[in-house]
């Protein structure tokens, strides 16, 4: 679904007595994030590589690991900001570009996390030594579910 670069007075009416929050930064957020796809795409092709090669993912080179686990965590970070985004703005489409407090919140905790897996990614395609271990310690758990009674039904 498409975000609204300049929301209508009414959609900013209809937010603001519901008590939703803009979703600007969160758009943009998106907008960075897309680059994951392309990063999955790398990656994918390195893991067919292996295959080709026969070399089992306990065989691969550390840079060869860090890159598939880098570019795994950036788009399923951004696959759940964005799957939680568009479920708000098609179950409410009078407040396209506007999320509730807590869907603002979670969507941010994913989203604002994809650019540094981006940047692992590309960092273990381009350096054959980068070893993503020696910057972070795994398993490393996804951002925190935001805790809101009742959750927002697209949540769910």
């Amino acid at each position: 679904m498409a975000y609204p670069s300049k929301p209508p007075l009414a959609a900013k009416l209809r937010a603001a007595l519901a008590g939703e929050r803009d979703a600007v930064t969160l758009e943009a957020l998106r907008s960075a994030g897309r680059a994951a796809y392309d990063e999955l795409m790398a990656a994918e092709q390195v893991r067919e590589e292996q295959v080709m090669d026969q070399i089992t993912p306990w065989a691969a080179s550390s840079a060869v690991s860090s890159q598939l686990l880098a570019a795994w965590n950036a788009f399923v970070l951004q696959t759940l900001g964005e799957a939680l985004l568009d479920a708000d703005y098609a179950a409410d489409k009078g407040t396209v570009g506007f999320v509730p407090g807590t869907t603002h919140d979670q969507a941010h905790a994913w989203l604002s996390e994809v650019p540094q897996w981006i940047a692992r990614a590309r960092q273990a395609r381009a350096d054959r030594t980068y070893d993503l271990t020696a910057e972070i310690d795994l398993p490393l758990r996804l951002p925190a579910w935001v805790a809101a009674a009742p959750l927002p039904a697209e949540h769910l």
